[in-house]
């Protein structure tokens, strides 16, 4: 036994004490606990409403439990992008003011009613005569066939039909003061335009 003393030793034994003897069992006052009954060869009462389960009921469920496949089914490729429309507008893009010896663009686009980009004429041409004393050399052409003619000029022109949009990159070297013509001429109202570009 253990004796823990607090406050007065004689008080403290007494409490532990009879703590412990209160908790003391009788050999004589044991508990005694009946065992479970065993279930075993019971039988649970037949359940008139739920006695077997009929084949229709077994076939279906398993109805109900077969997985969904998905079929995939093919869907055509999307149609090769239109052919845009024949232009009813165009418009040209210059810079009016080069420096010389600068690289400089010319470009001329083709749309619709709507603002969409749409074919340019074949046939169409660009034509940039340059002042005297003044050269220009071709650096690149988009979508338009270019020729640099003996007396400096340059011509351009649209050989194929499925052109929305040229560009026309250049060197102009000159004094500056002079300058060079760019006249567009094309199967669409109004038919030539004439732009006139100052080197500086």
């Amino acid at each position: 036994m253990i004796r823990r003393h607090f406050g007065r030793p004689d008080d403290s034994f007494f409490v532990v004490h009879a703590a412990i003897t209160a908790h003391r069992v009788r050999p004589h006052e044991h508990s005694k606990e009946m065992a479970p009954q065993s279930r075993i060869g019971k039988t649970m009462p037949d359940n008139p409403n739920s006695r077997d389960l009929s084949r229709r009921t077994l076939v279906k469920g398993a109805a109900w439990s077969v997985p969904v496949v998905a079929v995939a089914v093919a869907t055509p490729l999307a149609a090769a992008s239109e052919t845009p429309p024949a232009a009813t507008f165009w418009a040209t893009g210059a810079t009016v003011s080069v420096v010389s010896g600068n690289v400089t663009n010319f470009t001329v686009e083709g749309s619709d009613a709507n603002g969409n980009l749409a074919l340019l004429p074949a046939g169409t041409s660009v034509m940039i005569v340059p002042d005297a004393g003044v050269t220009l050399q071709v650096v690149n052409a988009i979508g338009i066939v270019v020729t640099t003619n003996p007396d400096g000029s340059i011509t351009g022109v649209i050989t194929a039909s499925d052109i929305t949009n040229v560009r026309i990159q250049f060197r102009p070297t000159g004094p500056s003061g002079s300058g060079y013509a760019i006249t567009t001429n094309i199967d669409i109202d109004p038919f030539t335009e004439t732009i006139d570009v100052t080197l500086r």
